[in-house]
């Protein structure tokens, strides 16, 4: 799992100093969703090997385990103020929308080290907070998806660029995939702690019980799936910006020809 988990990692973080490379250039809201990717990229790490490998003293472990909770509730906070930059920047609801969840991402941190969150990675803490951590991903999944149909129905009558269009259905990939491996996460915690004597994914010995196998794939499926629909949404390569203009030119073809022929 910690191969699974460093290739992940450093996909999201190799995207991240791109991102930031490319809100440097553009001035764009590129820049909050790379700080996102980074914080992500090296909370998860730091959490799984600091309890795993006791990379760190044992009784500062909690410390740079509750270290690793603050990167990622950082990196939630950047993400929500991506999606609101890019989705609803003078919409008055999406405003307070921003301040719920990022008030969320605050409180989940004491709340952690109230009930002993940053000491026991499968306390019950742990399984509510990553339940709300979803929020800012859900709410970004639900508007691409929401901008990705506008934007095929102005497809449709030659008012939108295809790769436009397919850049807000990759959106819509990779949030929906970090909201399914955030589900994921929480059913394999659960199942964890139902189904073991120890409530521990992984035994003294090492070995990886049946939900830690379930989350090894899912993190791969669901992660990967998400680093891949990122890179191609903000640095496709040219066939596959040859590929979708195609798409887009013999439909477009066909309407003219049959308009001709009346």
């Amino acid at each position: 799992m910690s191969f699974v988990l460093f290739i992940v990692s450093a996909a999201f973080a190799a995207i991240s100093f791109r991102l930031f490379r490319s809100a440097w250039q553009a001035r764009g809201a590129e820049g909050w969703l790379g700080l996102a990717f980074l914080c992500v990229a090296l909370s998860m790490p730091l959490r799984w090997l600091i309890q795993r490998a006791h990379l760190a003293p044992a009784d500062l472990e909690p410390s740079f385990v509750l270290g690793g909770h603050a990167l990622m509730a950082l990196g939630l906070c950047a993400f929500t103020l991506f999606v609101h930059r890019v989705f609803r920047p003078e919409t008055a609801w999406a405003t307070a929308v921003v301040t719920f969840v990022i008030a969320i991402q605050i409180v989940s941190l004491p709340a952690l080290v109230l009930f002993g969150g940053h000491r026991d990675e499968q306390n019950v803490s742990v399984l509510v907070v990553g339940l709300c951590r979803a929020l800012p991903f859900a709410w970004g999944f639900l508007e691409s998806l929401r901008y990705h149909r506008l934007m095929k129905r102005r497809q449709a009558l030659d008012l939108a660029d295809a790769v436009v269009t397919n850049r807000f259905a990759l959106f819509a990939v990779w949030t929906g995939a970090l909201v399914g491996l955030t589900g994921l996460l929480f059913v394999v915690r659960t199942w964890a702690l139902v189904s073991t004597a120890s409530g521990r994914l992984i035994g003294s010995d090492g070995s990886l019980s049946t939900p830690a196998w379930l989350l090894a794939l899912g993190l791969l499926g669901f992660g990967l799936s998400a680093a891949i629909a990122l890179w191609l949404s903000f640095f496709p390569p040219q066939p596959w910006l040859d590929r979708l203009r195609a798409s887009a030119v013999a439909p477009a073809a066909g309407r003219g020809s049959c308009a001709g022929a009346r």
